[in-house]
């Protein structure tokens, strides 16, 4: 309901507000403005809102079975692993509730970060990293999992010049995760909705 007040409230012209966070309100602004086109597309007809959630959950899984191929250059594996993404018991919420849209596209930008930067499209994941910020809060862990990816796949023996090298690849996204939350806890004088 609250995207929906928000949606009718403020419409395309005002929904640029909500990118400069408020300590009263979540900060998805990028949520807010991918419901504002849907809002325009399907009115309150929910099935469209469910099948653009679930067109977001399977790419998600898509992007799943990706990086799995991609490290584990098995196909068996990589079907598993997008399959039991797509059917686990987390995926009704994704689906069914229009509310959990943050999660449906917060979870395509975070695989799609993670996917592009193991394929070293280091600008790429800056810009999905950009946009997995302002969609939900999630955007923090897709930067965990670039700092993890380092550690399993770019260091694994930990000599000084691939860390140095590695150290140097992820400062950036370490940089943007830190001007995010900065931006957030001066913004909203220490108040974090979420």
């Amino acid at each position: 309901w609250q995207l929906l007040e928000v949606g009718t409230d403020l419409g395309f012209a005002g929904i640029w507000q909500q990118f400069v966070p408020h300590p009263e309100n979540w900060y998805r602004p990028l949520t807010r403005l991918f419901f504002q086109f849907e809002l325009a597309l399907f009115g309150l007809e929910p099935l469209g809102y469910r099948l653009v959630a679930l067109a977001l959950h399977i790419t998600s899984a898509c992007l799943i079975y990706n990086l799995a191929l991609l490290h584990l250059r098995s196909r068996a594996a990589a079907w598993i692993a997008g399959i039991v993404f797509l059917l686990t018991l987390h995926a009704h919420e994704i689906v069914w509730d229009v509310g959990d849209l943050h999660t449906a596209l917060g979870g395509v930008l975070l695989a799609a970060t993670v996917y592009v930067y193991a394929l070293s499209k280091y600008k790429f994941a800056l810009l999905f990293l950009a946009l997995n910020l302002l969609a939900d809060e999630t955007g923090l862990l897709a930067f965990t999992l670039i700092v993890w990816h380092e550690l399993c796949f770019g260091v694994p023996h930990l000599k000084a010049e691939t860390t140095q090298r590695a150290a140097r690849r992820i400062v950036s996204y370490g940089a943007l995760a830190a001007l995010y939350v900065t931006l957030r806890w001066f913004m909203t004088n220490g108040v974090f909705m979420n």
